[in-house]
């Protein structure tokens, strides 16, 4: 119903800095007629629970975007129905607005589930673990590349059911300095497009030639020469871990004020979160201390529970009474990086109170963060002193992270002209049309406009983002966001 909205469509990196690498969710919206003249012949046809509603009409419906031009399909939305707004109003527009999301909306809203401390793994292989293990709605297509770090420990920094799946990506990627989005393809609808993207850090830097350059064919162009596009001074934060040789508590209940019990012939649960032990309230004087949670750790190895030393268990509550530790059986059912699903099976028709109740394992801990720099002091010494700081969560090679800090100096010192954006009307020929709608993120394009970019084929930018509209009288605009080929 374009009279009524356009068709448009976002996905892929909104940004356009050094540290935008990570696809926000894309989106699609369009409006349906509502009215008695649909497809449907009804009133509220669009309108979920209805008396009239089309059968199968709903969220999480399927909905691609395909245009076929000079004889190919290009696919350029593969996602599904994530809100459906009706107009109220029988003598108004009769329209329904309907919102469409991409697969990144997927990783937004999903949680970790049960994944463990990985451990001499590539971004390439991380991606896809967390993406198969954590998400029920796997992306339609992916291409992933293998990673150039090879990483000790990774994912350890994250507890289940809290963190998002898109948050444990970003900390992926970041750490292997690439790019993460969703972008189309060419092909056949249900089938083709939707494609999961993973780029390696060495992807963009070892691309060759624009595939094509836009010679002051675009309608519209941002530029702009910004000490904000400077860079002359790089920290970078790499994170060796540290694995204990000798087994500690991970996590217990033992010095807590109320105790928990399991009544007769139950089973109860319990998630265990891993966090060091400090003391506090310490009172040398009187030997007395008392020791509180500090900060989160992992594990690559649980001890399996022992009787009576992991977990003690009485007929009353300030443990006296009877011993009842024998009818208790602690189990480890899930286990997580840094979580674990306790069970307490309780074979007795009496209530059990557990006085003792603890976990023991080998740490692993993330507490030697650092931090490297690297500056170039003619540029700042010109142009004043311009920062970025890159944090990589897995990465525990310092000269890694010396590399990435001198690489972002180097390519970022001096000064020069950006474009963030630009704007081409693919119905002005048929060249712009095809590139309108084949062009994706990851492609290295040209640049050529005679007030501000002059340097031909060879000045390269690639394309972070997208941004279509389809207009009444099948106008089709597009609009790019561009990074400089040397991030």
């Amino acid at each position: 119903l374009l009279g009524v909205q356009s068709l448009h469509c976002s996905y892929g990196i909104k940004g356009s800095g050094p540290l935008d690498r990570v696809a926000q969710t894309g989106t699609l919206t369009f409006a349906l007629n509502n009215s008695a003249s649909n497809s449907g012949g009804v009133q509220g046809y669009y309108t979920p629970g209805h008396a009239n509603a089309r059968t199968g009409w709903d969220l999480g419906v399927l909905v691609y975007v395909g245009f076929t031009y000079d004889g190919t399909t290009y696919i350029k939305f593969h996602g599904t129905v994530n809100g459906i707004v009706p107009d109220a109003g029988q003598y108004q527009r009769q329209a329904v607005t309907v919102t469409c999301t991409d697969w990144i909306d997927e990783a937004a809203v999903s949680k970790l589930k049960e994944v463990a401390v990985q451990e001499d793994r590539k971004a390439g292989q991380l991606v896809t673990t967390l993406m198969t293990a954590s998400v029920a709605r796997q992306p339609l297509n992916t291409s992933f590349a293998a990673g150039i770090s090879t990483f000790s420990y990774a994912l350890d920094n994250f507890s289940d059911t809290k963190t998002t799946v898109l948050r444990a990506l970003a900390d992926v990627t970041m750490s292997e300095m690439g790019y993460l989005y969703v972008k189309g393809g060419a092909g056949t609808p249900g089938t083709h497009g939707g494609i999961l993207t993973f780029e390696d850090r060495h992807t963009r830097p070892l691309t060759g030639d624009p595939v094509v350059t836009f010679d002051e064919t675009m309608v519209a162009m941002k530029v702009r020469r910004s000490r904000q596009d400077l860079i002359n001074q790089t920290f970078v934060t790499v994170h060796p871990r540290t694995l204990d040789t000798a087994i500690s508590v991970l996590w217990q209940l033992t010095d807590t004020e109320v105790v928990p019990s399991v009544a007769g012939l139950t089973t109860i649960t319990m998630v265990a979160e891993f966090t060091s032990q400090i003391l506090t309230d310490v009172d040398f004087g009187a030997s007395t201390s008392k020791k509180a949670r500090g900060d989160q750790i992992a594990s690559t190895n649980l001890t399996t529970p022992s009787e009576g030393t992991d977990w003690i268990a009485n007929s009353a509550s300030d443990g006296s009474g009877s011993n009842m530790t024998s009818n208790i059986a602690m189990t480890i059912s899930i286990t997580g990086a840094n979580t674990a699903l306790l069970q307490f099976v309780n074979d007795s028709v009496n209530t059990a109170y557990l006085t003792t109740v603890q976990l023991r394992g080998i740490a692993l801990r993330d507490d030697s963060a650092t931090t490297l720099s690297k500056k170039d002091a003619t540029s700042i010494t010109a142009y004043g002193e311009q920062d970025v700081r890159i944090n990589m969560p897995y990465e525990s090679d310092v000269n890694v992270g010396l590399g990435i800090a001198d690489w972002q100096n180097t390519v970022n010192k001096d000064l020069r002209n950006t474009v963030p954006s630009i704007t081409i009307l693919g119905n002005k020929n048929s060249t712009l049309m095809t590139q309108s709608l084949v062009r994706e993120p990851g492609d290295k394009i040209g640049l050529v406009e005679s007030m501000s970019i002059t340097s031909g084929s060879a000045n390269g930018f690639f394309i972070n983002g997208v941004d279509w509209t389809l207009d009444m009288g099948s106008v089709f605009t597009v609009t790019w966001n561009l990074v400089p080929s040397d991030w």
